[in-house]
């Protein structure tokens, strides 16, 4: 995989760290030279690294977010709810308020879902069914509150569903509503997250939708 091509390395502020996708994530911006900061309920579920900095806390506490990001360069949320879990909204309100106060606000990526903010009402409708309605509505608010953002630079991620097969080294992204298209690796997600961690391509509060590929 390549690199970020940059010779200044840069402060990372991690949310979701010891998810599949945080730590996926966390990995490659170590490997490539990067410090990170990361904000985990549970610090045993990461291994110390050189360049890792752990804050026990949580994402929902605005006063832990507001240590996280503290004097960082970039801040990537890779916090995902579940049924009966409701973070996503209480996440990005606490990062977007804790984002503004810094003298340079620092970029903001945000992991959504398709389905969110009306980009496919087939994929809300099942998200609902399997998820629930208020999970559904939690991931919904979240989007909408990072969409509607205009003091901090955002990516807003809304990746179709996801599975663990290996990275084929690709993704698909779309600025327009879809809602058939190919699985997407975690894998392949993370290296979404990492190359919208240094372009800006992908910059913009509208958000994009992600899906895999069928072939490389």
């Amino acid at each position: 995989m390549k690199g970020s091509n940059m010779e200044t390395k840069i402060k990372i502020a991690l949310l979701g760290a010891t998810g599949q996708v945080g730590k996926l994530y966390l990995e490659r911006v170590l490997d490539d030279g990067h410090s990170v900061r990361a904000l985990v309920r549970d610090p045993a579920k990461l291994n110390k690294e050189d360049k890792l900095e752990i804050i026990q806390g949580d994402a929902s506490n605005a006063s832990d977010v507001a240590t996280l990001v503290e004097g960082v360069d970039l801040i990537v949320s890779c916090v995902g709810g579940s049924k009966g879990v409701f973070i996503m909204e209480s996440t990005a309100k606490n990062v977007l308020a804790a984002a503004r106060t810094q003298v340079t606000p620092p970029k903001a990526i945000f992991i959504s879902s398709l389905g969110c903010s009306g980009t496919s009402f087939l994929i809300k409708i099942l998200s609902i069914l399997m998820g629930g309605p208020k999970t559904f509505a939690d991931y919904d608010k979240a989007d909408r509150l990072i969409a509607s953002e205009n003091v901090i630079p955002v990516v807003l991620a809304r990746p179709t569903g996801l599975n663990d097969e290996p990275a084929k080294g690709a993704y698909s992204v779309f600025r327009k509503n879809v809602t058939f298209a190919p699985l997407l690796p975690r894998a392949d997600l993370a290296q979404f997250l990492f190359d919208a961690s240094f372009q800006g391509t992908w910059d913009g509060p509208k958000g994009v939708q992600l899906a895999g590929v069928k072939s490389v």
